[in-house]
């Protein structure tokens, strides 16, 4: 074999060697394992959710057929803290005025001032359970439920988006439209630190 001919095969063999290291390098992992708000450990990769949701979960359950839940990738955070109050929102905002449509928020009183830990009351809990058809307007409508419950903080660190709130909700709450019933349980570990 000639000297140049070695060289260029040397030359081919590292240079496939580099792109296989780099594909190695370059494909999707998961994530550590997140813990989610009730401590059990989160299988699910963090690339599934925005980069300031680490964990959401949400359970409805009663006399009401969930119509919509959410897809991970699409659900926003919406917010905050301050002022002696919370309130937080998830919604997936990719199916705003279709029928596949979720939103969930919730919001305090006023608390007592300082970091928040604990369980707290919560006096607006919303949850739109996906769009139903209005032939009196021609149009999509919010299948809406309103009500009460308690937020319970279990890890509340940092300052704003450099920090970590993670916490559970229960809450009952009833359709405008139907009165149809549902409780609801949702979990939720988010990067944000909450001061009031």
């Amino acid at each position: 074999m000639k000297p140049r001919t070695a060289v260029c095969i040397a030359f081919l063999l590292l240079l496939s060697a580099c792109e296989d290291r780099q594909a190695q390098q370059g494909k999707t992992s998961i994530a550590p394992d997140v813990p989610s708000a009730d401590g059990a450990n989160d299988q699910r990769a963090r690339s599934e959710f925005k980069p300031n949701i680490n964990a959401f979960d949400f359970r409805a359950a009663g006399d009401v057929q969930k119509r919509y839940d959410y897809e991970e990738k699409d659900l926003i955070l919406t917010g905050g803290c301050g002022g002696g109050r919370m309130g937080l929102g998830f919604s997936d905002t990719s199916k705003a005025m279709q029928p596949d449509f979720f939103h969930f928020s919730f919001e305090t009183g006023d608390l007592p001032t300082g970091r928040l830990t604990g369980a707290a009351p919560i006096t607006k809990v919303d949850w739109t359970n996906g769009m139903v058809f209005d032939p009196r307007i021609n149009n999509n409508v919010a299948n809406h439920f309103i009500g009460t419950g308690t937020v319970t903080v279990q890890t509340n660190e940092g300052r704003a988006m450099n920090g970590r709130l993670a916490g559970k909700v229960v809450a009952q709450v009833e359709s405008v439209r139907t009165g149809e019933t549902a409780a609801i349980n949702a979990s939720f570990d988010i990067n944000l630190g909450c001061v009031l």
